[in-house]
């Protein structure tokens, strides 16, 4: 899968990376949610999943997933979150977010989720065809 990680933690986001990289995803990244949203428009091919914290500078989770489901509505988001209590989590049906995993999880929570959107891709891609 083609999956972009965008979180402001810079030590969260290079774990996110290495360990996606390593499971053999095609991994690109973004520091912040505008960078994040620049690197979305312009991707080519696009992106199979977006991995993104819910609290970051300059553009929030939630406003980028807004903003990217005006031009894609299939793209898988999971998000990431330290904060349970942040606001907008009942907003998240709405935007069609997958998951939101709370910080710290273990890793072995992230491969299950990424092995469940790998299923849900292929399914999408096999009803396509």
């Amino acid at each position: 899968m083609k999956i972009l990680v965008i979180d402001d933690d810079t030590m969260c986001r290079n774990l996110l990376k290495h360990f996606l990289h390593h499971a053999g995803h095609i991994v690109e990244e973004a520091s912040d949610g505008e960078c994040g949203w620049e690197q979305f428009v312009s991707a080519n091919p696009r992106f199979d999943l977006v991995l993104s914290d819910c609290d970051m500078p300059n553009l929030s989770g939630l406003q980028l997933i807004e903003r990217i489901r005006q031009i894609d509505s299939k793209v898988q988001v999971i998000l990431v979150s330290g904060n349970n209590d942040f606001f907008g989590q009942d907003k998240l049906p709405k935007f069609g977010v997958h998951t939101v995993l709370w910080k710290p999880f273990p890793l072995e929570s992230l491969k299950e989720v990424i092995q469940k959107a790998e299923h849900n891709q292929e399914t999408l891609s096999g009803s396509l065809q």
